[in-house]
């Protein structure tokens, strides 16, 4: 495939699908770690479930809208891990409280760390890298005029994993865990 580029607002929902294939890809083979990285964080609608496709990767999900934070649950709860990199802004405060309750059952495998003057926005998993202007928020996805790029070019995967890990793996707060 190499590179698609997505420009919202005309293409809102092939970004709203491509985020969802990404996150779907990372349950049936979890990243180590899935790199989560923007400025702000909401617990965003992130999958639609609404006619229970996905019960085979998590049979006790609803039939509906699931969360960002029961999708980042479930790839740890599969083995997988997720580090998040965030600014220090207020509004991230709920969705490090449910980055807590996931930590809780899985130390060893969630991570987060914030920086205060973070603006890079990107979600990585090994097999992809999604990147671009577009923050994890309902405005993000619905509201602003943003421009994000797919790219499944191992090269260009593998280079900004090693970015992510060089940048975020020594500020990491573990909140009980080890790093």
């Amino acid at each position: 495939m190499g590179h698609r580029d997505l420009i919202t607002p005309r293409q809102r929902q092939a970004l709203a699908d491509v985020l969802s294939g990404c996150l779907l890809a990372e349950l049936l083979a979890p990243s180590e770690p899935l790199w989560l990285v923007s400025a702000w964080v909401s617990d965003i609608e992130a999958i639609d479930n609404a006619g229970g496709a996905f019960e085979a990767l998590a049979p006790d999900w609803p039939r509906g809208p699931i969360r960002l934070s029961a999708v980042l649950a479930r790839i740890v709860e599969l083995g997988g891990s997720i580090f998040v990199g965030m600014n220090n802004d207020a509004h991230n405060e709920s969705f490090v409280e449910r980055l807590k309750s996931i930590h809780r059952f899985a130390p060893l495998r969630v991570r987060w760390a914030v920086a205060e003057q973070l603006h890079q926005k990107c979600l990585c998993g090994s097999r992809f890298a999604l990147r671009g202007s577009m923050n994890v928020t309902w405005n993000g996805l619905n509201a602003k005029e943003e421009q994000m790029t797919l790219t499944t070019t191992l090269a260009d995967v593998q280079r900004l994993r090693l970015e992510l890990n060089d940048r975020w793996v020594n500020a990491a707060e573990t909140f009980g865990g080890g790093a």
